[in-house]
């Protein structure tokens, strides 16, 4: 009985690496977002009426000084969490919980021409980035259909669509193109208004109102996850089978 256990266990641990492995790669794989097409082809953005206003978000008062009304869809190729425990740069160590998660989105004929599937994409803190090894395809993209967004926003659903935004979604950003600060205005940031600066103050600060995400490799992403469970279940099944052999 105790060998069978064994084996059942050590088999079940081998299935869960393996589907784990492919659905690392999978989870996050941009091909998968090739044929979506998009409703709105570029970023929109329009003159506010809005006013400036105030909200208090985990004790902190955040004024918000809206620029610009702002559409976005595209293809998230890479992502920044502000809560990133590694980074001494996190929001959250100087205190700044309204910034939810950075995104780096693509769209236009960066998408289009599926150009972005022989790159390689990556985020920092204030900054989202694109590569390549052919300077044939890396010379056909255009930086100006890639933006980096800080996403803000106080509301627990819009939170949580954020937060759980992968690489390799389509996503539907609706809000306000805004400046803000906080703790007496010691601390502040403006948003980028047009898509073709670089560098340093080039991100989009939006404050979201409306998030959908349009299209994900939802299936992989929760297989990845579920196959992390049965590698954990499958160890602890084998600690105990062998514990107890010993034992006795």
């Amino acid at each position: 009985m105790r060998s069978k256990l064994l084996k059942f266990f050590q088999t079940i641990l081998i299935l869960s690496f393996i589907i784990s492995a492919l659905s690392f790669i999978k989870k996050e794989d941009l091909s998968a977002s090739s044929n979506i097409k998009l409703n709105i082809e570029e970023p929109v953005q329009l003159k506010t009426n809005e006013k400036p206003f105030e909200i208090k978000k985990r004790g902190i008062d955040y004024k918000i000084f809206p620029r610009y009304e702002y559409k976005l869809e595209g293809l998230v190729v890479s992502t920044h969490s502000i809560s990133n425990w590694w980074d001494i740069k996190s929001n959250n160590k100087w205190g700044d919980y309204l910034n939810v998660k950075d995104i780096c989105v693509i769209w236009g004929d960066n998408l289009n021409t599926d150009i972005y599937q022989n790159m390689t994409f990556s985020s920092s803190t204030w900054a989202c980035y694109a590569s390549g090894y052919d300077k044939k395809v890396t010379s056909k993209f255009n930086p100006n259909e890639m933006s980096n967004n800080h996403l803000l926003t106080d509301n627990p659903e819009i939170m949580k669509k954020i937060f759980y935004t992968k690489i390799g979604d389509i996503i539907h950003i609706e809000g306000l193109l805004v400046d803000y600060c906080y703790n007496d205005c010691k601390f502040s940031r403006e948003t980028s208004v047009v898509r073709t600066d670089k560098g340093d103050g080039s991100c989009e600060t939006v404050f979201v109102k409306d998030y959908e995400i349009i299209n994900s490799n939802r299936f992989w992403q929760i297989l990845f996850a579920l196959s992390k469970i049965g590698m954990i279940i499958s160890i602890a099944g084998i600690v105990i089978v062998l514990t107890v052999k010993n034992k006795k």
